[in-house]
């Protein structure tokens, strides 16, 4: 069986393979955790380093970022 967290994270995957991304408040409303709150630093790290960037409320991988996806994904499973 899966945990909330298993959860949170296939969620993150599977969203930041989309183009849009995914959205902060949506993840909070369903598992009561937003992407910084669960991987800190290693979020942070990506938007600085250019392969994330948050547009309003979502998070996604920028056109850097869609080229290394295997590796910045691999960071947050």
């Amino acid at each position: 069986m899966f945990s909330c967290k298993a959860c949170f994270r296939e969620t993150m995957i599977m969203g930041l393979r989309m183009t849009e991304g995914v959205s902060s408040g949506q993840l909070y409303d369903r598992f009561g955790l937003a992407p910084g709150d669960y991987y800190g630093a290693t979020v942070t790290k990506f938007i600085e380093q250019g392969p994330l960037e948050e547009a309003g409320d979502r998070l996604r991988l920028t056109k850097k970022g869609l080229a290394l996806a295997n590796q910045v994904l691999m960071h947050l499973v």
